[in-house]
């Protein structure tokens, strides 16, 4: 296969299990960040080895998006190793769709998509509630003291609803701040986002989906869904790329779907 290749997935649809999947069929190559640039083909085996052990060795699900070892497309762009096809890597957008490659969504149902992003604390779940606390209160400063009279009370955003109340109406009439907004996010746990998600999901065919990924599809050239990758032993996509099967790839996808709950693993293994 000469034709560069570009992988496309919305966070939470098993974007890394794919460009994984690909490159154990030793016919792509991307370049990783931290990492030197190979300078041939033995030298990216022997980084990739080493990566692919490191970032499946799981031991629990807040770990895992600190085990990804992220590819550096303008450096992949750089490189020509003989007899490999480059392979790019996009997360919720395209890095760039001008560069004449060859793209393919990787994705899933709504539901399963939110239930792995939700397992592994990826993409909307990023962020513990802590953690979202502690930005939506530097956020709130930030806002509040480019509008705070010198009399107005300084407050945090758990002490907002204590405000007098024409610093209310000043806040949210004269200075376009929506308080409840801002209060409503600081207490949500991500239950509410998720129920957005859903009350506004997109469809590709009968299968609901996030509104990103309909998006993504409509400037990707193949739509490939994760359970078929799965289902398939990772078949489906080596006969779409005509690149020859290993049993590197039947080993690898019984391993990645063994890193999941039993009841993720119902869902991702469905027909």
């Amino acid at each position: 296969m000469k034709t560069k290749l570009h992988l496309v997935y919305d966070g939470g649809s098993g974007g890394f299990f794919a460009l994984h999947l690909l490159l154990l069929t030793d016919k792509f190559f991307c370049a990783f960040h931290n990492t030197n640039l190979p300078k041939n083909r033995h030298e990216f085996s022997c980084q990739f080895d080493k990566i692919i052990t490191e970032q499946w060795n799981i031991s629990q699900p807040h770990l895992w998006k600190n085990k990804e070892h992220w590819p550096g497309n303008n450096s992949t762009q750089t490189l020509d190793l003989s007899g490999l096809t480059a392979l790019f890597f996009s997360c919720n957008k395209l890095w760039d769709d001008r560069n004449q490659a060859q793209r393919i969504l990787i994705y899933t149902d709504i539901d399963l998509q939110l239930k792995l992003a939700r397992f592994k604390s990826a993409n909307y779940f990023a962020y513990t509630l802590q953690n979202k606390q502690e930005k939506l209160e530097i956020e709130w400063q930030r806002r509040y003291s480019m509008v705070k009279d010198p009399s107005w009370p300084q407050v945090k955003v758990s002490e907002i609803r204590t405000l007098p109340n024409h610093v209310l109406y000043e806040l949210e009439h004269c200075h376009n701040i929506s308080l409840r907004d801002i209060i409503d996010c600081y207490y949500c746990n991500g239950d509410i986002q998720e129920y957005d998600f859903r009350r506004h999901a997109a469809y590709i065919g009968n299968t609901p989906v996030m509104p990103n990924v309909k998006k993504l599809q409509e400037r990707c050239h193949h739509l490939v869904r994760l359970q078929d990758i799965v289902r398939s032993k990772g078949t489906v996509l080596t006969d779409l790329l005509q690149v020859p099967y290993n049993q590197k790839l039947e080993q690898f996808v019984a391993n990645w779907v063994a890193l999941h709950p039993v009841e993720l693993q119902k869902q991702i293994c469905t027909t």
